[in-house]
């Protein structure tokens, strides 16, 4: 709550000061009618609820691997990313329909879900420590 706040009362100001002439610059080369926002809060909400069901399912799903020392390695962390993109089913519909055509259709989903799982991972490693198996 505090970095929140912090960032809202002195970085926000901060920030857009500097960037100030930056954004005047861009406001004069910018169209209204085509940097748009698709979609409405009807769409936008639930879609961020059901991204924060999934980021917490992937730390419960860390956090369970966390009992066996072998997840600390490297082969610990393909591992566990693997076992998102399974579950997620990511990997499969990318490589399933082929690589190109996966790549192109749910690239994405693949990448963003990639994201997620390693940056839990290191978020564990850093703020978790190492656990005993037990």
């Amino acid at each position: 709550m505090a970095l929140t706040a912090a960032s809202i009362f002195v970085l926000n100001p901060l920030l857009a000061s500097l960037l100030a002439p930056i954004t005047a610059w861009s406001d004069q080369h910018t169209r209204p009618d085509v940097y748009l926002v698709p979609y409405r809060a009807n769409i936008l909400v639930p879609s961020y609820l059901l991204f924060a069901e999934t980021v917490i399912a992937c730390l419960v799903a860390r956090f369970l691997v966390t009992f066996r020392i072998v997840s600390w390695d490297r082969t610990g962390l393909i591992r566990y990313v693997a076992l998102i993109l399974f579950v997620r089913g990511t990997i499969a519909i990318t490589f399933g329909w082929g690589p190109i055509i996966g790549m192109l259709s749910v690239s994405q989903f693949f990448f963003q879900d990639l994201a997620m799982a390693v940056l839990i991972h290191l978020a564990w490693m850093r703020f978790g420590g190492r656990r005993a198996a037990l």
